[in-house]
């Protein structure tokens, strides 16, 4: 319920996935993405959220933005609500809980900072904090439609694999 000593603000929604980026909180609840004010757990009901086409997947958050899947992969750039602007990079979806942040170091991926790290229906993408993506897998791989994932990246040997599982 509203809170009366704040006007216009909500506690933010339990949701399917939750990121922290620019000091604010992004939480999805199906296909709507509730962003928090700066440094509180609070949304402005008049422009804490945006709605996309369909179920949110993922919600990755790199140096200089957000990589958001709905039915296609978006990225975020700005500094904050006011600056929210959306530009799709990439066609497929990611599978859900198979993303997650990382150096792009560890990823040999050529850039410096973190890099997102995403499973889609068509291989395994990274994306750098300029928005820029790459499907590291295209053509070898070619996933089957699957519900979930599960991802993280380990360190043998000073080798680094990003493994994941998908159901």
């Amino acid at each position: 319920c509203m809170d009366p000593s704040r006007e216009y603000k909500m506690p933010l929604p339990a949701g399917s996935h939750i990121e922290y980026f620019m000091g604010c909180l992004f939480v999805s609840v199906k296909n709507v993405l509730y962003i928090s004010d700066p440094l509180c757990d609070y949304f402005d009901t008049r422009t804490g959220y945006r709605i996309f086409t369909d179920d949110i997947t993922m919600i990755r958050a790199v140096d200089n933005g957000l990589y958001i899947s709905d039915t296609k992969v978006w990225f975020i750039r700005g500094k904050g609500n006011d600056e929210f602007a959306r530009v799709e990079v990439e066609s497929d979806p990611a599978i859900p809980f198979t993303d997650l942040r990382t150096s792009a170091d560890s990823m040999g991926y050529g850039v410096s900072g973190d890099v997102a790290v995403w499973t889609s229906k068509s291989g395994i993408v990274v994306g750098d904090s300029s928005g820029t993506v790459k499907n590291l897998t295209d053509e070898r791989y070619h996933m089957d439609e699957y519900g979930r994932g599960a991802a993280f990246v380990r360190n043998v040997n000073n080798v680094k694999h990003y493994i994941n599982t998908l159901y």
